[in-house]
């Protein structure tokens, strides 16, 4: 998987090296140095809207998250629901090669059955996350090089896509933050950034900042569900129910950043995979999230709460 930071860090490189010299592309002929209009500011024509299998698809996510959160599960509802996303899911399986078009439906059979029913609750709704950024990452991925209508395009994809990852940003407001709101706001004002960009390092610029948002909201979801290990694992009287809970919770979570992780730092890694998946590891809030930062380029004061 590709990560925000990785990805945008090497085209901040050759946007800076275009302001040096002609740029080098393999597709294109050199051309003068001078500032590309990312969307065009003359246009008056309204934004673009996503197309309709990622509308559906955010809707479908939104609307699983909150059927699963019912005291009555009505499974009609939430089957007809995983079909509308499943193509969508198929897709992203298809291209980063995970199977999340098998563990979803797999997960929601052992709910309806009656089997671990909060722990393959997180394997769907988080599973659903997961596959929600890794298309956030690929739109940005395109947006770096896409200019005019095309970007504008990119972008309300990526506002689409955001709509069902959004109440992640909430809740670790509420819970990282003490209530007050900080990662939300600060997404809806990247996004607001990316659809004013005038030109490409504005454009690049704004779309770093929504790509570190977030990876930081993941690293403090998973660091979040860490100090629950330590808590209900870890405990003089453990629970076990919990502490399985907990452990799955943090478990889909770190699948998110753990390629960015591994990538920068393989003993980190193996250390975080430890830390949540070993019956007889409990974490330390501290060491995990020292092993996130130097992993993330992110310092220990930013993860720290």
């Amino acid at each position: 998987m590709r990560y925000g930071i990785c990805f945008l860090m090497a085209a901040m490189l050759v946007l800076s090296s275009s302001c040096k010299g002609p740029a080098q592309e393999p597709t294109k002929p050199p051309e003068p140095v001078q500032r590309e209009t990312a969307v065009d500011a003359s246009s008056q024509r309204p934004a673009p809207e996503a197309p309709p299998i990622l509308v559906q698809y955010a809707d479908a996510v939104l609307s699983i998250g909150n059927l699963l959160q019912a005291q009555a599960l009505s499974f009609p509802d939430i089957e007809e629901k995983y079909a509308v996303a499943r193509p969508h899911i198929e897709g992203i399986d298809s291209l980063h090669q995970t199977s999340y078009a098998k563990e979803i439906p797999t997960a929601l059979a052992s709910i309806k059955a009656g089997e671990s029913a909060e722990v393959n609750n997180h394997i769907v709704t988080k599973g659903l996350q997961h596959v929600t950024v890794l298309t956030i990452q690929g739109l940005l991925d395109k947006l770096i090089a896409a200019d005019g209508e095309d970007a504008k395009k990119l972008i309300a994809d990526i506002k689409t896509a955001y709509t069902a990852i959004e109440p992640t940003f909430k809740r670790r407001d509420e819970t990282v933050y003490a209530g007050k709101p900080t990662l939300a706001p600060a997404a809806e004002a990247a996004l607001a950034a990316l659809e004013s960009a005038q030109t490409k390092p504005a454009l690049a610029s704004a779309a770093m900042e929504f790509s570190t948002l977030l990876s930081k909201t993941y690293v403090l979801s998973i660091l979040f569900e860490m100090k629950g290990i330590e808590e209900f694992c870890g405990s003089k009287t453990p629970d076990p129910a919990q502490c399985a809970v907990k452990r799955t919770e943090a478990g889909m979570y770190y699948r998110i950043m753990q390629p960015a992780v591994a990538k920068k730092d393989k003993k980190a890694d193996a250390a975080i995979d430890k830390m949540i998946h070993s019956e007889h590891a409990v974490p330390k809030y501290a060491s995990a999230r020292d092993h996130l930062a130097k992993a993330l380029t992110f310092t220990a004061k930013d993860l720290t709460f």
